[in-house]
Protein backbone atom coordinates (compact mmCIF):
# COMPACT_ATOMS: atom_id res chain seq x y z
CA UNK A 1 0.00 0.00 0.00
CA UNK A 2 1.52 3.34 -1.03
CA UNK A 3 2.01 6.23 1.39
CA UNK A 4 -0.82 8.23 -0.18
CA UNK A 5 -3.30 5.39 0.20
CA UNK A 6 -2.15 4.68 3.75
CA UNK A 7 -2.67 8.34 4.57
CA UNK A 8 -6.10 8.38 2.89
CA UNK A 9 -7.08 5.29 4.82
CA UNK A 10 -5.80 6.86 8.05
CA UNK A 11 -7.80 10.07 7.49
CA UNK A 12 -10.93 8.07 6.66
CA UNK A 13 -10.46 6.02 9.83
CA UNK A 14 -9.95 9.14 11.94
CA UNK A 15 -13.03 10.77 10.42
CA UNK A 16 -15.08 7.70 11.22
CA UNK A 17 -13.74 7.55 14.75
CA UNK A 18 -14.48 11.22 15.24
CA UNK A 19 -18.00 10.90 13.87
CA UNK A 20 -18.72 7.77 15.88
CA UNK A 21 -16.86 8.64 19.05
CA UNK A 22 -15.27 12.10 19.25
CA UNK A 23 -13.50 11.20 22.47
CA UNK A 24 -11.27 8.75 20.59
CA UNK A 25 -9.68 11.60 18.62
CA UNK A 26 -10.25 14.78 20.56
CA UNK A 27 -9.24 15.09 24.18
CA UNK A 28 -6.82 12.19 24.24
CA UNK A 29 -3.86 12.54 26.58
CA UNK A 30 -0.26 11.90 25.55
CA UNK A 31 1.14 9.39 28.03
CA UNK A 32 4.43 8.53 26.30
CA UNK A 33 6.70 9.88 23.59
CA UNK A 34 8.16 6.85 21.86
CA UNK A 35 10.49 8.74 19.52
CA UNK A 36 10.56 11.96 17.52
CA UNK A 37 7.43 11.16 15.55
CA UNK A 38 5.49 8.56 17.55
CA UNK A 39 3.20 9.07 20.55
CA UNK A 40 1.27 6.79 22.86
CA UNK A 41 -2.05 8.38 23.78
CA UNK A 42 -4.76 7.43 26.22
CA UNK A 43 -8.35 8.10 25.27
CA UNK A 44 -11.09 9.05 27.72
CA UNK A 45 -12.31 5.45 27.53
CA UNK A 46 -8.96 4.33 28.98
CA UNK A 47 -7.85 2.68 25.74
CA UNK A 48 -4.36 3.48 24.52
CA UNK A 49 -3.21 3.94 20.96
CA UNK A 50 0.10 4.56 19.21
CA UNK A 51 -0.01 7.55 16.82
CA UNK A 52 2.58 8.45 14.22
CA UNK A 53 2.86 12.13 13.34
CA UNK A 54 1.89 12.56 9.70
CA UNK A 55 3.85 14.60 7.13
CA UNK A 56 7.17 14.39 8.99
CA UNK A 57 9.97 11.91 9.54
CA UNK A 58 12.13 12.47 12.61
CA UNK A 59 15.62 11.03 13.02
CA UNK A 60 15.70 7.53 14.44
CA UNK A 61 16.79 7.26 18.07
CA UNK A 62 20.24 5.99 17.04
CA UNK A 63 20.76 8.81 14.55
CA UNK A 64 22.24 12.22 15.27
CA UNK A 65 19.44 14.42 16.64
CA UNK A 66 17.21 11.41 17.31
CA UNK A 67 17.32 11.91 21.08
CA UNK A 68 16.97 15.68 20.73
CA UNK A 69 13.91 15.27 18.49
CA UNK A 70 12.31 12.97 21.05
CA UNK A 71 13.11 15.38 23.90
CA UNK A 72 11.69 18.35 21.98
CA UNK A 73 8.50 16.45 21.16
CA UNK A 74 8.26 15.35 24.80
CA UNK A 75 8.50 18.97 25.97
CA UNK A 76 5.62 19.92 23.66
CA UNK A 77 3.14 17.10 24.22
CA UNK A 78 3.84 14.90 27.25
CA UNK A 79 1.00 14.73 29.77
CA UNK A 80 -1.08 17.11 27.65
CA UNK A 81 -4.35 16.71 25.85
CA UNK A 82 -4.24 16.65 22.07
CA UNK A 83 -6.55 16.36 19.13
CA UNK A 84 -6.09 15.56 15.47
CA UNK A 85 -6.90 18.25 12.90
CA UNK A 86 -9.01 17.51 9.85
CA UNK A 87 -5.78 17.20 7.87
CA UNK A 88 -4.31 14.67 10.32
CA UNK A 89 -1.97 16.91 12.32
CA UNK A 90 -1.49 16.67 16.09
CA UNK A 91 -2.65 19.84 17.86
CA UNK A 92 -1.65 20.57 21.48
CA UNK A 93 -2.47 23.86 23.21
CA UNK A 94 -3.44 25.27 19.80
CA UNK A 95 -0.05 24.46 18.26
CA UNK A 96 0.46 22.26 15.21
CA UNK A 97 3.08 19.85 16.58
CA UNK A 98 3.88 18.26 13.21
CA UNK A 99 4.79 21.66 11.76
CA UNK A 100 6.69 22.63 14.94
CA UNK A 101 8.95 19.60 14.49
CA UNK A 102 9.84 20.80 10.97
CA UNK A 103 10.23 24.48 12.00
CA UNK A 104 12.71 23.63 14.74
CA UNK A 105 14.78 21.30 12.58
CA UNK A 106 13.89 18.13 14.46
CA UNK A 107 12.24 16.41 11.49
CA UNK A 108 12.39 16.18 7.71
CA UNK A 109 9.67 16.39 5.14
CA UNK A 110 9.52 12.81 3.88
CA UNK A 111 9.39 12.07 0.15
CA UNK A 112 5.77 10.96 0.32
CA UNK A 113 2.60 12.68 -0.72
CA UNK A 114 0.90 15.21 1.52
CA UNK A 115 -2.27 17.21 1.00
CA UNK A 116 -1.75 20.09 -1.41
CA UNK A 117 -3.02 22.69 1.07
CA UNK A 118 -0.23 21.79 3.52
CA UNK A 119 2.70 21.62 1.09
CA UNK A 120 3.62 25.32 1.10
CA UNK A 121 3.62 25.74 4.89
CA UNK A 122 5.72 22.60 5.45
CA UNK A 123 8.15 23.37 2.62
CA UNK A 124 8.66 26.94 3.87
CA UNK A 125 9.14 25.72 7.44
CA UNK A 126 11.83 23.27 6.35
CA UNK A 127 13.56 25.89 4.18
CA UNK A 128 13.58 28.34 7.10
CA UNK A 129 15.02 25.69 9.45
CA UNK A 130 17.69 24.79 6.89
CA UNK A 131 18.64 28.43 6.22
CA UNK A 132 18.81 29.13 9.96
CA UNK A 133 20.80 25.93 10.65
CA UNK A 134 18.29 24.78 13.26
CA UNK A 135 18.41 21.34 14.82
CA UNK A 136 19.60 18.64 12.46
CA UNK A 137 20.35 21.29 9.83
CA UNK A 138 23.22 22.52 12.02
CA UNK A 139 25.12 19.29 11.30
CA UNK A 140 27.67 18.86 8.58
CA UNK A 141 25.96 17.91 5.32
CA UNK A 142 27.52 14.43 5.33
CA UNK A 143 25.93 13.65 8.71
CA UNK A 144 22.39 14.52 7.59
CA UNK A 145 21.09 11.11 6.62
CA UNK A 146 17.31 11.18 6.23
CA UNK A 147 15.56 8.56 8.39
CA UNK A 148 14.06 6.75 5.39
CA UNK A 149 17.58 6.20 4.03
CA UNK A 150 18.86 5.23 7.50
CA UNK A 151 16.13 2.59 7.76
CA UNK A 152 16.67 1.37 4.19
CA UNK A 153 20.36 0.88 4.87
CA UNK A 154 19.68 -1.29 7.88
CA UNK A 155 19.94 1.38 10.60
CA UNK A 156 23.05 0.22 12.45
CA UNK A 157 24.64 -2.68 10.68
CA UNK A 158 27.66 -4.14 12.41
CA UNK A 159 30.79 -2.31 11.37
CA UNK A 160 28.75 0.52 9.79
CA UNK A 161 27.10 2.53 12.57
CA UNK A 162 26.47 5.54 10.31
CA UNK A 163 24.95 4.91 6.88
CA UNK A 164 26.50 6.99 4.12
CA UNK A 165 24.46 9.72 2.50
CA UNK A 166 23.26 8.51 -0.91
CA UNK A 167 21.08 11.33 -2.19
CA UNK A 168 21.75 14.92 -3.02
CA UNK A 169 18.92 16.91 -1.45
CA UNK A 170 19.81 18.89 1.71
Amino acid sequence: MTGFYKFSWYIALQACLFACNPVSVSGSKVIQVVDGDTLLVQHASGATESLELQFIDAPEREQPYGREAKMFLHSKVYDKYMHISEAGEIIVDGENINLAMIKTGFAWLPPKAMPYELQLAYSEAQSDAMNSAKGLWSQAHALRVPPWIWRDQGKQKKGNPMPQRTESHP
